[in-house]
């Protein structure tokens, strides 16, 4: 139930991040970027987050994570 603020390199980041409402992302490097971030976190600190992270990660499980991996290596 906790956002994150994570970069584009970070490999949860295209499944899991949706600006605003699961966390924020920035681009590597960019540290103007990270500092908007985290400003747009601090202005949204009592924005009830629980929810909306939740949702996102119900879709993920250390089950789907390994059945994926089987699936894939079926497949070779």
């Amino acid at each position: 139930g906790t956002p994150a603020i994570v970069s584009t390199a970070c490999g949860c980041e295209p499944d899991l991040i949706r600006d605003g409402e699961t966390g924020y992302s920035f681009r590597v490097k960019d540290i103007l970027g990270l500092a908007n971030c985290m400003r747009l976190f601090v202005q949204k600190r009592e924005m009830d987050w629980g929810a909306r992270v939740r949702k996102k990660v119900a879709d993920f499980s250390m089950v789907q994570a390994t059945d994926g991996l089987m699936k894939a290596t079926r497949s070779s």
